[in-house]
C-alpha cells in the first residue's frame, strides 16, 4: 500500500527534477525496511553497527561511485542507503555530512556505531558524526596524519607509543586521548594482522569515540563485511559493473532494486541456516584469522530465491 501511494504521488512530479525516481526509490525503501524487519532476530537483539564504504566503476566514460551505508545483522552487511557521487575520487567531508543527514531522514542513526576505512577522515566530519548526529564511530586512520595533535596530548608521543608496542610483544594495543577540532577522541594503535601485505602498515591506527580501545578494535573487524557485500553485488552475484544504466536517478533506482533482491537472498539464507544449523560448513580465512562459511548466507539464499522466482506465481 505504501509503495502504491508513493508511486501515485510520483505521477504529480516532473521527471526532470528526479521526483518520479525519488518516489520509486522511496517505495523500494519501504519494502526493504519490511524485509529487514522480518529477518530472523539475532541473540544480540537490536541492529547497532553501521558500515560505510564506496564502490565505483565507469559507464561509457561517466564516473560512477556509490557511497553506501550498511547495517550489520548476524555478521552480514545489509545495504540501507546509497548515493551516486558521480566521480571517481574519494568523497569530501561535505559530501559525507550531507549523505548522513539525508540517511538520517529515513533512519534513526543516533547512538549507532559507524565503522569506516582510511579515506573517511576529517575533523569537521568527525565532529558532525559525534556532536551533531550523535553517532559513535571507529575510523581507521592513515599512518601519517594527526601526529601534531597526538604528540600534544598528555602521555607518550606517537613514536614512543609505537616503540612500546614493538618492545612488548604481549601487548595488543596502546591508546591515549587526543583532541581534534575541540573534541576529544581515543587514538588507538594495534597490531595489524595483515602486516607485510601490499599497502598494509605494521600497525592499525584507529580513532574512536568509544572509551574502550579493546571494544573499538574488536568492533572494527566487522568492517570487512561491506567488502563482502560489494563482492556479492559485483563479481560473486549481480555483476553490477556490467550494467549500462545511464543517469544518476536511474542508476540509484537500479542500485536500490539490486539491494532489495540482495536483502531477499539474505533473508532466505538466514532462514535456511536457522532451520538447518547442521548445514553450516566452515573454512579458515587465514588472512583475517577468522572462520567463514563455505557457502555464504548470500549464496545459499540466492540459490533458494532463484527457485522461488522461477515461477511468476511463486514470486508474487
Amino acid at each position: 500500500r505504501a509503495a502504491r501511494h508513493a508511486l501515485f504521488d510520483a505521477a504529480t512530479k516532473s521527471e526532470q527534477d528526479g521526483g518520479f525516481y525519488y518516489a520509486v526509490g522511496d517505495a523500494i525503501h519501504r519494502i526493504s525496511l519490511g524485509i529487514i524487519g522480518s529477518l530472523p532476530k539475532s541473540k544480540r537483539g537490536k541492529l547497532r553497527v553501521l558500515l560505510l564504504d564506496g564502490t565505483k566503476w565507469e559507464v561509457r566514460g561517466e564516473k560512477v561511485q556509490f557511497l553506501t551505508l550498511a547495517l550489520v545483522h548476524q555478521g552480514v552487511a545489509l545495504p540501507i542507503y546509497a548515493d551516486d557521487l558521480l566521480k571517481a575520487g574519494h568523497s569530501s567531508q561535505t559530501e559525507r555530512i550531507a549523505f548522513f543527514k539525508q540517511a538520517g531522514e529515513r533512519f534513526d542513526l543516533r547512538n549507532m556505531l559507524l565503522l569506516g576505512d582510511r579515506e573517511y577522515v576529517g575533523m569537521e566530519w568527525f565532529k558532525s558524526l559525534h556532536v551533531e548526529l550523535g553517532i559513535q564511530f571507529v575510523i581507521r586512520l592513515k599512518k601519517g596524519i594527526y601526529h601534531q595533535q597526538i604528540d600534544a596530548a598528555p602521555g607518550k608521543n606517537w613514536e614512543q607509543m609505537q616503540d612500546k608496542l614493538r618492545d612488548n610483544k604481549k601487548k595488543k594495543w596502546i591508546s591515549k586521548l587526543i583532541t581534534l577540532g575541540g573534541v576529544t577522541y581515543r587514538y588507538v594503535i594495534t597490531r595489524n594482522l595483515k602486516a607485510g601485505s601490499k599497502d598494509e602498515d605494521e600497525f592499525l591506527y584507529l580513532l574512536t569515540t568509544l572509551s574502550s580501545a579493546g571494544t573499538a578494535i574488536s568492533q572494527y573487524t566487522l568492517r570487512w563485511q561491506i567488502e563482502v557485500l560489494f563482492r556479492h553485488l559485483k563479481s560473486n552475484g549481480f555483476d553490477l559493473e556490467s550494467t549500462r544504466v545511464e543517469g544518476k536517478y536511474k542508476r540509484e533506482v537500479m542500485m536500490q532494486i539490486l539491494c532489495l533482491v540482495y536483502l531477499l537472498a539474505i533473508r532466505e539464507g538466514l532462514l535456511f541456516y536457522q532451520q538447518c544449523p547442521n548445514a553450516k560448513q566452515f573454512k579458515m580465512d587465514h588472512g583475517r584469522g577468522v572462520k567463514t562459511l563455505v557457502h555464504s548466507v548470500f549464496r545459499q539464499g540466492l540459490c533458494i530465491l532463484m527457485r522461488k522466482i522461477a515461477s511468476l506465481d511463486n514470486m508474487i
